[in-house]
């Protein structure tokens, strides 16, 4: 009976923790037992073993608060919502990740416009300045077959002269006045030949420039010019791609016609107009051919219409496209040249 009361005998703990126990200690063991069976203190409602307490919230309770471990979030969420909040900052990622990807986008895109354009305006200001080399030219050989001519013309009209004045004083006045006459007839001549390098120095110049040429050539369309003025008509350069004999695509040639209007169709202007025409087509590494304008047609067969009276036209034929090709005449898919016009009124 004392041995069951004594509270000094030995006892093993209930909770199987393996503890050498004296009766008197036994609850004050229990207390702290890690074997002994506790509810979490997160108020999950787990019952776990104390020893387990720790390992269980930081690694199973739901009720732990843990931190976000996406990207740099660092946001502390309870564990059972951590999933949520961690779908939901990814869902924020890819959107925000989308966004930046269209505005990438859409940036390219602005920027391959702009260079598109910067590309197209490069080679408009090299196609005009082939077109102004083409006129600058133009006007130095003018200019130079003029300064040739008239340079001895003076020195010689005026020996002719006094070489007359003598021989005045030597004999008779009617051989005299003969000398003068020829003297005046051949003046008035070389001033018809000034005014006529006069104005060819001064001519007109219709820029023509056909751009993706090959397309053009395909499709047989029509290349029209602005409207310029030349000794009182409106003129017009009109190039055409007509079908050749058994031809096709780059087959076809292409004829040049320089179209003449009158702005009224009471004002019958006199015809053929007093003036020449050719086209001159820049081809590549500065190699230029120069084609003739003659008159193919004028008032006879001409039909009015209310909207454009046309007087006649000249006409020269450039050839197949293919030759123009060949000849390296169509530079980056474009036909550059200038049509000059000299008026000899």
């Amino acid at each position: 009976m004392h041995e069951r009361e004594c509270p000094y005998r030995p006892v093993a703990c209930p909770n199987g923790c393996e503890a050498h126990l004296l009766e008197n200690n036994l609850q004050s063991h229990l207390k702290i037992c890690s074997n002994a069976l506790v509810r979490c203190d997160l108020e999950c409602g787990v019952s776990i073993k104390r020893h387990e307490h720790a390992k269980h919230q930081a690694n199973h309770c739901p009720n732990f608060v843990t931190e976000c471990c996406v990207d740099d979030c660092r946001t502390k969420v309870l564990r059972w919502r951590l999933q949520d909040h961690m779908n939901k900052h990814v869902s924020e990622l890819h959107h925000s990740a989308n966004e930046n990807a269209a505005n990438l986008r859409r940036a390219m895109t602005s920027v391959a416009q702009r260079f598109g354009k910067v590309n197209h305006s490069t080679n408009e200001m090299r196609l005009q300045h082939d077109l102004s080399d083409i006129a600058l030219n133009e006007f130095w050989e003018r200019r130079s077959t003029i300064q040739g001519f008239s340079t001895p013309m003076s020195p010689f009209v005026a020996t002719v002269y006094l070489l007359s004045t003598w021989y005045l004083d030597i004999v008779s006045y009617q051989t005299g006045f003969l000398i003068v006459a020829m003297i005046v007839i051949f003046e008035l001549k070389m001033r018809d030949t000034w005014k006529t390098l006069v104005a060819a120095s001064t001519a007109k110049s219709i820029p023509m420039q056909i751009q993706s040429f090959r397309e053009h050539v395909e499709k047989g369309e029509r290349y029209t010019s602005a409207l310029f003025i030349a000794d009182g008509y409106q003129c017009q350069l009109e190039v055409v791609a007509v079908v050749a004999a058994k031809g096709k695509g780059t087959d076809r040639r292409l004829v040049v016609r320089l179209n003449v209007f009158s702005a009224d169709i009471d004002d019958w202007l006199v015809w053929p107009p007093k003036f020449s025409a050719s086209l001159s087509v820049l081809g590549a590494n500065g190699a230029k051919s120069r084609f003739p304008l003659v008159m193919a047609s004028g008032p006879n067969n001409w039909q009015p219409t209310p909207k454009s009276v046309p007087r006649g036209s000249f006409r020269t034929t450039l050839g197949t496209a293919q030759t123009l090709m060949k000849k390296g005449l169509v530079v980056k898919d474009t036909l550059l040249g200038v049509c000059h016009i000299a008026s000899h009124t």
